[in-house]
Order: C-alpha cells, then sequence, then structure tokens
C-alpha cells in the first residue's frame, strides 16, 4: 500500500512500505515538515501494527533517499517513530539520507540516536 500523505495540497509525503531481510522498509518521497510529520507517525504506526504478531515489533528502516526536504518536526516525527520501534522491541534504522538530511541529523544530535546504514 503506497499512502500519499498531503496538508492542503502544498506539502506532499509519499510513504512506499516494502519488506526485505531485515524487516520492514518505508521509503519516504517528498517533504517530511509540520503538516505531514505526524501522518508519518500514524502510517508508521499502522505498517508496524501489520508486520508483526500482537504485541512485538518488527524491525523497521526508513529509507530516506527520495527525501526533498525536513524540518525540525520531521526530524521530531523520526525520533517519534524511533520510539515506537524501541517500544515494542524492535531496532529503527536509517538509510539512504541525503547530505542536508545528514547534515540536520548531525547538528540535532539525532545521528548518533539514529542508526544508519547505507543506502540499499
Amino acid at each position: 500500500m503506497v499512502l500519499t500523505l498531503t496538508d492542503d495540497g502544498s506539502a506532499v509525503l509519499r510513504v512506499i512500505p516494502s519488506r526485505d531481510a531485515g524487516g520492514l522498509r518505508l521509503l519516504l518521497e517528498g517533504e517530511l515538515d509540520g503538516s505531514t510529520a505526524g501522518q508519518l507517525v500514524d502510517a508508521a504506526a499502522a505498517e508496524l501494527a501489520g508486520a508483526a504478531p500482537a504485541g512485538t515489533c518488527p524491525d523497521l528502516c526508513l529509507d530516506l533517499a527520495e527525501l526533498e526536504f525536513v524540518d525540525v518536526s520531521g526530524l521530531r516525527s523520526l525520533a517519534a517513530v524511533r520510539a515506537q520501534v524501541r517500544d515494542g522491541g524492535g531496532r529503527l534504522r536509517v538509510s539512504g539520507a541525503r547530505p542536508f538530511a545528514r547534515r540536520l541529523l548531525q547538528l540535532t544530535g539525532l545521528a548518533e540516536v539514529l542508526e544508519q546504514q547505507p543506502a540499499g
């Protein structure tokens, strides 16, 4: 299922789920900002709930390769998804972050708490 999340028609975030050997993967395309951040958290929760038996949480990889913009609200949503996954006993990885996103993760300290892996 591909979820296209939009606020009033200006900011669009597509969340494209898939599975790989490492668990659940969500490819994020578009903008992760104040208008789409909460929707990402909700979409991740729904995908996680449908991907594992009740009371458990699969490992999740957020693929940021197609993310064009992220602001502080978007960064907060990444931290919230991390908390969801960890609370369920899973592991969150981030992959494919473009230089601007890597820099934001570094400046905010999230690079130290979000496990990063090479794109792929």
